[in-house]
């Protein structure tokens, strides 16, 4: 190794440990548990299909219009979510509540039979309503000044990034 090699590695590593101590400790955890939730998601959404033809014995339209119906509503209820968040519940406990009712709806995914297939499934869409546009906006309260716009492309990049390498 040259001593330009070693100098750009402790650049680096400078680099880290000034933009780590720059930023909250939430931001961090925040990220990890958005990897992890984005992570379980699509390894959920990508197995569906083939669990429901292969396993269940679904037919190929019956189980795409469940994979269908499931997705548009992932995707849906986080305005009824967000919603609820903002008039009663708060978005840290409805950042709570959603992760804990994500966590239960994949257990339930994996038990066998179709009624634990679509309790499950339902306990996803509620739980993903509660979790996702709560966990964002709860970035957004990390900061109150003109940093809030770059904290954003921060969470984003750092949540790709981990994503992809998972």
């Amino acid at each position: 190794m040259d001593s330009s090699t070693i100098i750009d590695a402790e650049n680096q590593r400078s680099l880290t440990k000034t933009f780590q101590e720059k930023q909250p400790s939430t931001l961090f955890l925040i990220c990890f548990v958005s990897i992890w939730e984005r992570f379980s998601f699509y390894a959920a959404q990508g197995t569906l299909v083939l669990y429901m033809t292969k396993e269940l014995l679904f037919s190929n339209q019956h189980a795409y219009g469940i994979f269908s119906a499931f997705s548009a509503l992932v995707y849906l209820t986080p305005l009824f979510g967000g919603h609820m968040a903002d008039q009663w519940l708060g978005k840290r406990y409805a950042v709570l509540l959603g992760g804990f009712i994500l966590i239960n709806g994949y257990i339930l995914l994996s038990l066998p039979g179709i009624k634990c297939l679509y309790f499950g499934l339902s306990t996803i869409i509620v739980g993903n309503g509660f979790f996702s546009p709560n966990i964002a906006a709860t970035v957004g309260e990390l900061y109150h000044d003109p940093r809030r716009e770059s904290l954003f492309g921060i969470f984003n990049i750092y949540i790709k990034k981990k994503f992809y390498l998972y």
